[in-house]
């Protein structure tokens, strides 16, 4: 059943040409474009070119690209709706709506949270789009038709609850595993791993509650690792079978919350270390993996001085880390730079404002939940301003808290009412 080999993995977990941006944070979960995208050095005076707009519903969920289709998720009326739609004019394709009673708990949007995410199975046959409800519907759709191939309830049949904000870790694809933070009581099922063409569930692990940060897939001592930083841990799990192959304690109990992705950090050594960071207190943590095989060490802990950021996954460049630092909701919030040793930060932009990084070759994107685009370049030595521009009429006080996406030169960005497509590539 898994025939690839290990380090092939990380690659094969979509399947991604380039250009596409198939999932959360882009095609390898880094917040990385594809290696031949462009972008602009700078923005004309009447900023970015729009190349359309549409309406759409509730929701947190960024948008999904592979070639000339785009998935959308979002909620309207009484539906979470899946949606494609043709990336050059944002006509849709098809649609699969499920019925939601979700009401949004602490936040008014009571949308969808996780990006879809785009795979082809290991043979390239079929491309199938995943998606994680507000209240745990797992479902698997057809790319093409739309059809519904399978779902699970996961909330219902794994005792998880809906949290502060509702489901808002996005599943990962690793070769025939769709691993997904549940969170569930029953079953030992905080995450579960589903065989990804048929749903049906392969393995549970863990009594982990969910959070909001969703897992990443990187190659530690020659093997492929799902690394996820749930409610209370970071932990790795074994995509085959759910071992459970290192944890450590990362998180505070309360009214807190995990929302940042964890970054891979690769070393010559193929031991590799991983960067986890949250609010609430929490600050951030350095995982160092190996030697021996299936052993990890916390190697520092650097609580609030260093980083602690909200929910935005910083972004790397080379030894360095580019980050948001802050909360949206309290302020104020800094734009850091600092080495991924985790050292004192190489400069800091004050009142930079909250928002989430992208990184198109050595050019910095930082989309401003108030709906402004920045950007910077990927220097070390110093914060270096290239352009900014309002992507949205602030009269109407926009709320951009989905994660964007670039695919093929394209900007796809998306408020609370509206997706917005911009030409960004050379």
């Amino acid at each position: 059943m898994f025939r690839l080999t290990p380090i092939a993995l990380i690659f094969a977990a979509s399947l991604a040409h380039a250009g596409d941006w198939p999932q959360i944070l882009g095609p390898k979960r880094d917040g990385v474009a594809a290696s031949d995208e462009k972008i602009v050095a700078t923005f004309p005076e009447q900023g970015p070119k729009l190349l359309w707009s549409r309406s759409v519903g509730s929701g947190f969920a960024g948008v999904a690209i592979k070639g000339e289709t785009g998935i959308l998720f979002h909620r309207v009326e009484d539906s979470e709706r899946v949606e494609a739609f043709d990336v050059k004019s944002g006509e849709p394709k098809w649609k699969d709506d499920a019925a939601t009673t979700f009401t949004g708990g602490i936040s008014e949007d009571d949308g969808p949270r996780c990006v879809p995410v785009i795979d082809s199975d290991v043979h390239g046959k079929s491309t199938r789009v995943y998606t994680f409800g507000a209240q745990g519907l797992l479902r698997c759709n057809d790319f093409a038709t739309g059809k519904l191939l399978w779902s699970n309830a996961t909330h219902e049949e794994f005792g998880a609850e809906e949290g502060y904000f509702g489901a808002g870790s996005t599943p990962i694809v690793i070769g025939d595993v769709l691993m997904a933070n549940v969170g569930g009581h029953r079953q030992d099922a905080g995450i579960v791993g589903f065989d990804k063409m048929t749903g049906k569930v392969l393995w549970t692990s863990t009594e982990e509650r969910a959070s909001y940060s969703s897992p990443i897939a990187a190659p530690v001592e020659g093997r492929t690792r799902a690394i996820f930083a749930t409610r209370l841990k970071c932990l790795a799990i074994e995509r085959s079978n759910g071992k459970l192959l290192w944890e450590f304690p990362f998180g505070a109990r309360g009214p807190t919350v995990t929302g940042a992705s964890p970054v891979y950090m690769p070393e010559a050594t193929d031991a590799g270390k991983f960067f986890f960071t949250a609010s609430y207190g929490v600050g951030s943590a350095i995982v160092a993996v190996g030697p021996p095989r299936d052993e990890a060490e916390f190697m520092r802990r650097q609580r609030s001085r260093l980083l602690a950021t909200q929910y935005a996954t910083p972004v790397r460049l080379n030894e360095h880390l580019f980050a948001i630092d802050g909360r949206d909701d309290l302020g104020p919030t800094s734009l850091k730079c600092f080495k991924l040793d985790g050292s004192k930060s190489k400069w800091v932009q004050d009142d930079f404002g909250y928002g989430t990084l992208m990184r198109i070759g050595e050019t910095m994107l930082a989309q401003t939940t108030n709906g402004e685009l920045i950007l910077f370049a990927a220097d070390a030595a110093a914060y270096r301003e290239l352009a900014r521009a309002e992507l949205f009429d602030p009269d109407t006080d926009p709320v951009v808290r989905a994660l964007p996406a670039y695919a093929n030169g394209r900007y796809f960005v998306r408020d609370s009412t509206e997706l917005k497509v911009f030409q960004l590539g050379q």
